[in-house]
Parts: structure tokens; sequence; C-alpha cells
């Protein structure tokens, strides 16, 4: 009896997947539910491959997908508009030439996945994140004191546009976090923070805190020709270290984050919003 691939998958909900190779071995991990004999060998003759393993290569990111491979595939899978445009921008993203054509791919996928993503929370958690202009303009607002979008252009350092704040002030404001206020001398429209601290519910997308880190970390490149150093403290250090102390670091990373915001916490004024990146990897196998 032939098994109907095509109807297995839509059980994987390829929305909730930010790696082609990823969500292909959940496909398979589905099929292989129905029928406990079919090996991988099949799967990858199932996409033109030939009989061999292909597309274990595939599921263990040792192989990557060729776009042209990637529409056969979604032929093959009866994908809809939608996940087919989804599933490409996966593997186009691996192929990516240049960190500009990486970062747009992976704005469309973010796009793409709360465009068709079933979640409210995970809707506003990835728009959220999208953009560093959401947090750094949260963290400008006062609670007290009513600003208008010039107000916050005028605040944050990274030029910013009128029209750019203004989306983000009405993103902030459908969330919940900020409110707007009839200014009583103007006709201006005003906001205000209505929370100190913001929380979205629910886990945050993997691929929107990437699409969040990377820009953080274009921000502070161009921290070291924009910044005056009075004003900002970059170092870094290299060291070797022993697999058990990398868990210690990470520890004692998370601690320093805690305290940091157990310090914000208790700031009496909002003067100046200043970004702490901190990042360990390794540079050895």
């Amino acid at each position: 009896m032939e098994i109907d691939i095509p109807k297995i998958r839509k059980r994987v909900k390829i929305f909730d997947y930010s790696d082609a190779g990823q969500y292909l071995k959940a496909v398979y991990d589905e099929v292989r539910r129905v029928r406990k004999s079919y090996s991988i060998a099949d799967f990858s003759e199932f996409f033109d491959f030939g009989s061999n393993n292909t597309m274990a290569q595939v599921h263990s990111g040792h192989r990557k997908i060729s776009v042209k491979a990637g529409e056969r595939m979604t032929g093959i899978l009866k994908m809809s508009r939608a996940e087919k445009n989804y599933f490409l921008a996966m593997i186009r993203v691996k192929h990516a030439d240049s960190p500009e054509e990486r970062d747009r791919l992976l704005a469309l996928i973010l796009e793409l996945r709360a465009r068709n993503s079933e979640s409210t929370n995970s809707n506003k958690s990835l728009e959220f994140f999208n953009s560093w202009v959401n947090s750094v303009v949260f963290e400008v607002l006062s609670m007290n004191e009513p600003q208008s979008v010039a107000d916050v252009c005028n605040r944050i350092a990274p030029d910013l546009k009128e029209q750019s704040a203004e989306r983000c002030l009405n993103f902030l404001e459908s969330i919940g976090l900020v409110e707007a206020v009839a200014a009583e001398d103007s006709e201006i429209k005003k906001y205000i923070k209505v929370k100190k601290d913001f929380s979205l519910g629910g886990a945050v997308p993997g691929l929107a805190i990437v699409r969040y880190h990377q820009e953080m970390l274009n921000l502070a490149k161009d921290s070291l020709i924009t910044s005056p150093p009075a004003e900002r403290d970059v170092s870094s250090v290299t060291i070797a270290v022993s697999a058990e102390q990398i868990d210690l670091i990470k520890d004692e990373i998370n601690r320093f984050r805690k305290y940091l915001l157990l310090l914000s916490s208790q700031a009496q004024d909002n003067a100046r919003v200043m970004q702490v990146n901190v990042q360990l990897f390794p540079l050895s196998k």
C-alpha cells in the first residue's frame, strides 16, 4: 500500500521551524510513525535524490538543499503557496552571499511566520524582536512624562525617522505596552509607558531572537565609531577552557545579566538607555 507523504506531512506545522532540514526530519519521523519500515533511503528516493543517504545528510545539516531541489520538493510535498515561500526562504538563507542578504531573508522568514502563525503571543514576539527599535523606544518612554514622536526620535542615538518611530509606537500601543495621551497644550499626540517592564508571554521564537541579536551586534559595531570612549565599554577576551567550565561561564553571564536588570529596576529615572551585549562562542572545534 502506498504511503501518502503529502497528507502525512500536514501534521507537521512548517511555520514552527526555522530550518528546512529540521522540518524535513520532523516529516520523516512522522512518516516513520505510520510505517516503521520506511527508510531514509526511501525518503531520499521519494524526493528524486536516488536510493541513498542524501536526506540523512540534510537532516544532520551536513548537506544544504539547493534552491532548485527545494522547488522540486515543494511540488512533491504539494505545499501551498505560503508554505512554499517559507520553505524556499529557509533554504535561500543558507545560501546567502552577504550579511545584508541573510538579514533580508531572515526578516522575510519572520514576516511569513508571523503572517501564518496561529499563536497571538507568537505573533507579538516575532514582530517585537524583528527590530531593535521596539525595545529601545519602549525603554526611552517614561511612565510620567508624555513624549511625542519627535521627542522619541531626538532621544535615540542611531538616527530614527519619525515614520519608523510612529509605526513602532502604534505597535507598542496595540500590544498594551504604551498609551497615547492627549496633551493639554497641544494637538500633538504623546505617549507614555503603562508598564515599567514587559513580558510578551510564551517562548520567544528562536529565529526572532537571532534577528534581534544580529541587529544589536550591528549597533555595537557602529558604536565603536559613533560613540565616544567615555560613553561605551567594548572589550573582549580569548580564553582556553574545559568543557565543564563553559557551563560555569554561562551561569556567571546569566547571573550578571540578572544583576543588570536589578540595577535598572532600581533606577530613579531613565536618563539614558544603554545596550549590554554579552557573547560567548567557540573559536576551535
